[in-house]
């Protein structure tokens, strides 16, 4: 059934579009993933992953490795819509609980944008970036700076 498949999908990371840098994208489901992947993708790679509620590095060991590194993952962009715990919380322990040396997007809507870049910069993420309304440009542009910053 089709939420057999939604449960499948769930904590195993999907390769949407193999190219370097990487971009790991945390979200609920698979349409903003795809979305993001067929907009970004001639640029970036995706890297899905609708993740549970413990850590992540257990669930992309095949992509990280047992190193201290983060493998070929370059960026955690993390959706607003989450399964477990909010988006804030999420980035806390990406930082805090898994020392994450990468940078963190939050992504999500344009409403009361200031506010949300703010709490994602308090949570440890480097930015807050609009994307509803979805506007490719914005999103490579931001993508763009934020890979010339960190790397």
């Amino acid at each position: 059934s089709d939420l057999d498949t939604v449960r499948s999908a769930a904590g195993h990371p999907r390769l949407l579009v193999d190219r370097d840098p990487l971009v790991l994208v945390l979200a609920e489901g698979e349409a903003f993933p795809a979305r993001l992947a067929e907009a970004v993708g001639r640029k970036f790679g995706v890297l899905s992953l609708d993740p549970g509620p413990g850590p992540l590095r257990p669930a992309l060991s095949e992509w990280v490795g047992d190193e201290q590194g983060w493998g070929r993952i370059k960026l955690v962009l993390i959706y607003h819509h989450l399964r477990s715990g909010t988006t804030l919380e999420r980035c806390r322990r990406l930082v805090q609980d898994e020392a994450c040396p990468l940078p963190i997007l939050m992504a999500g809507t344009e409403e009361e944008a200031d506010l949300k870049r703010n709490r994602a910069v308090a949570a440890g993420a480097v930015d807050y970036m609009v994307i509803e309304p979805f506007h490719v440009l914005t999103v490579i542009r931001t993508l763009d700076q934020t890979f010339k910053l960190f790397s």
